[in-house]
């Protein structure tokens, strides 16, 4: 009789240790869960402070007179440096890009005053319509991508809020206005 109680409390006592670890396991995940939701707001975060920069440069390039991308000889205004698709280093989530990795004094980034200032995980991307009047640009880290999109209406730039695309789109050019 008494092996048989012992076996019982045994038997509750393992119940109770497996109850305790699934809850254990359970918080566990849920905790997991909570830090990569908040790395990820964390991280766009740092993504949207780096696009901002880089609006403010659009829009400062756009106020400014230079060479028209089409007829070098004439100046205009009210357009955004000229660039086929670049992007910085980066976008790998594993591995930090250094600074020396972009050629930051390089076109689009020299034009745009757009520099980072520590190594960063985030891959920046620019282009930009071949009359400088629509671009588009970009954050990308692993399989998140931030965009941010601009037009030219005369003297007046229209910017887009950055937002965040779908797993399956791609940050592209405004359509002709």
């Amino acid at each position: 009789m008494l092996r048989c109680i012992g076996l019982v409390l045994a038997s509750l006592s393992l119940a109770m240790v497996f109850s305790a670890c699934k809850e254990a396991q359970e918080a566990a995940v849920a905790h997991s869960q909570q830090l990569a939701a908040q790395r990820r707001t964390a991280d766009q975060t740092e993504a949207r402070r780096g696009l901002s920069s880089l609006v403010l440069g659009a829009k400062n390039f756009h106020i400014q007179e230079h060479p028209d991308p089409e007829d070098s000889s004439r100046m205009v205004s009210g357009r955004f440096p000229v660039s086929r698709r670049v992007c910085t280093a980066g976008g790998d989530p594993r591995e930090a890009a250094s600074l020396s990795e972009t050629a930051w004094l390089e076109d689009p980034w020299r034009a745009l005053g757009f520099v980072m200032r520590s190594d960063h995980f985030w891959s920046y991307c620019y282009e930009s319509s071949i009359d400088g009047l629509r671009f588009a640009a970009s954050a990308e880290l692993g399989p998140d991508m931030l965009c941010v999109t601009g037009v030219s209406q005369g003297q007046v730039a229209v910017i887009t809020e950055i937002f965040l695309l779908d797993d399956d789109e791609d940050c592209v050019l405004p359509p002709r206005q």
